[in-house]
């Protein structure tokens, strides 16, 4: 829309207008009957506003063009735009890569995780309104902390299976790790055996090597559910197990080029300051792997075969200063047209209100836990509100109901903040979360099912909107392209989910002040607008990854 307006303003004064002078103005401001305001004539002072008015004037869907000293009001015709109106966007050749969840093997994914996963889902559906999207997820299935799992496993497991313990796969996996932690407090040298069989595995013996996939199977079999619990999937999955050791070609490589130098104490390290902290060990000096040495081989082979324009790591700000020096390493060992194209997503912390939810290491909630709790809060509030409904109908009910609270309160905030998780505040329907869109979506659900029992005769176009409140409605509908092209542009998932709350407001507001099944023809009107209506909470919806309901 922005676009549309900047278009105009530039057929009218012959002269191309910055973007970034042309603004939204504000609901609860006193332009609430304005739509757009620029601040072209505070660098064109000697332009003719009426003659600027009068060509805008002439143009579809301009209703009014007002100076206010050095600014342009411009108002809409709202009628038109709706009936005009698209929610796409103007697809671009272009192809990025997010890779998001990349959890361990040796514990079950955890509230952390929800957010990494959750995060990166939703700008993954948010990128791919305007790109080719692959999704991708990096498991780390190898390490010393997959094979302090496996020693336990051996030695202090009471079950042999998750089967035999009676609990989900990787709940068995992450309890196999707590009892490697808990014996290790009584005997610190067990590490010993754990890198024995480390060892072990790097040699493939055939024995660890059995023990390892049947214990990664079951670890990702759970994880695996946690995804399909929340409807999402991967287009690529990388292990670390099958790419490891694959970057040793390219440092050595550099270092025969002089671009990697030989600690003797710290290992092959790059250097790419002049200050104490300006290096970054890429390479054991025995010539054994660490977690750099897959990063370097793992971002050029993403965008070599891939074919990328961008790769972007959703992963925790605690890892900040780790891809900062991954981007400068690469770029000074000679693969800087690599570096370009990578991107850290970073993200806050998530927690818990202290006390609220007991995980199974004490100090980290796993998914599971956290998405039963709300399940059946969600469920405990359905049987207070709706009585009447089976049990299997509340359930399947409280299951979406807690999977948008989730959603919703995990993709509110900017990513880059910290946040407390609150269960009873994600549940709220009065405003502000999953539940209460959920609920709106429902009731124009509603609202448009009685439009079609009066048997209306239906318009092939909005004619007109019938009240001030409506025509507000307009407004902020009409607001949605421009919102959409800034969360994408910005990366900013939170744009959207503040836009349809306050999209959601506004309509609850109209929903219980006005009558809105009245005469024959206002209420086509009315049905072509809020089926216009229904369509932006469903593409919010799906950017989201939630499900909606019709009824509530």
């Amino acid at each position: 829309m922005k676009e549309y307006i900047s278009n105009l303003i530039y057929e009218s004064l012959n002269k191309k207008i910055p973007l970034d002078t042309i603004q939204r103005t504000t609901s609860d401001s006193k332009l609430i009957n304005y739509d757009y305001a620029s601040s072209i004539f505070i660098s064109n002072k000697n332009l003719d506003f009426q003659d600027f008015k009068s060509r805008m004037t002439k143009n579809k869907g301009i209703a009014c063009v007002e100076q206010v000293n050095d600014f342009v009001n411009i108002c809409l015709d709202r009628v038109f735009f709706l009936n005009e109106f698209n929610i796409g966007i103007k697809k671009e050749k272009k192809k990025v890569m997010v890779e998001f969840s990349s959890p361990n093997t040796n514990k079950p994914l955890h509230i952390g995780h929800v957010r990494n996963t959750l995060l990166g889902n939703a700008l993954s559906n948010l990128l791919s309104k305007k790109y080719e999207v692959v999704r991708a997820n990096l498991i780390n299935d190898r390490g010393i902390h997959i094979c302090k799992s496996m020693l336990a496993y051996m030695k202090f497991s009471k079950f042999k299976s998750p089967e035999e313990a009676k609990t989900k796969s990787d709940l068995f996996v992450g309890d196999c790790y707590v009892l490697f932690n808990n014996a290790e407090k009584e005997n610190p040298k067990i590490i010993e055996e754990a890198e024995a069989l480390l060892l072990k595995w790097e040699a493939k013996d055939p024995d660890t090597l059995v023990l390892w996939t049947k214990m990664n199977d079951w670890a990702l079999k759970g994880m695996k559910k946690i995804y399909n619990e929340f409807g999402i999937d991967f287009d690529v999955w990388f292990f670390e197990s099958e790419i490891y050791d694959k970057g040793k070609d390219i440092i050595f490589d550099a270092y025969n080029k002089g671009k990697v130098e030989l600690d003797t104490e710290l290992g092959y390290t790059v250097k790419f300051g002049d200050k104490p902290e300006d290096y970054k060990v890429v390479l054991r000096k025995n010539g054994t792997c660490i977690y750099i040495t897959q990063d370097i081989y793992l971002a050029k082979l993403k965008i070599e075969k891939y074919k990328l324009d961008k790769s972007i790591y959703v992963v925790g700000s605690e890892q900040n200063d780790y891809f900062d020096k991954l981007i400068k390493v690469l770029e000074h060992i000679g693969i800087p047209e690599i570096a370009d194209k990578m991107e850290h997503y970073s993200y806050g912390m998530i927690s818990l209100p202290s006390g609220k939810l007991k995980s199974r290491e004490g100090n980290v909630v796993d998914a599971y836990t956290l998405i039963d709790a709300i399940r059946q809060e969600a469920l405990e509030i359905l049987k207070e509100k709706q009585s009447n409904k089976s049990s299997e109908d509340l359930k399947g009910e409280a299951k979406q109901i807690a999977d948008a609270a989730i959603k919703y309160f995990i993709l509110k905030y900017d990513a880059k903040k910290d946040f407390v998780f609150d269960i009873k505040t994600s549940l709220s329907f009065d405003g502000n979360s999953g539940p209460y869109i959920l609920y709106s979506y429902a009731r124009i659900c509603s609202l448009l099912k009685k439009m079609q029992e009066t048997k209306f005769k239906p318009l092939k176009s909005i004619e007109k909107l019938e009240t001030k409140e409506e025509l507000n409605l307009g407004r902020i509908m009409l607001k949605y392209p421009d919102r959409l092209s800034e969360a994408i542009e910005k990366e900013s998932v939170h744009f959207l989910v503040n836009y349809i709350t306050d999209l959601a407001n506004h309509f609850n507001t109209t929903y219980a002040n006005i009558k809105l099944i009245t005469k024959d023809k206002e209420i086509a009107n009315r049905f072509l607008f809020y089926t216009k209506m229904k369509s932006i909470f469903n593409d919010v919806f799906a950017i989201m990854g939630i499900k909606p309901l019709e009824r509530m």
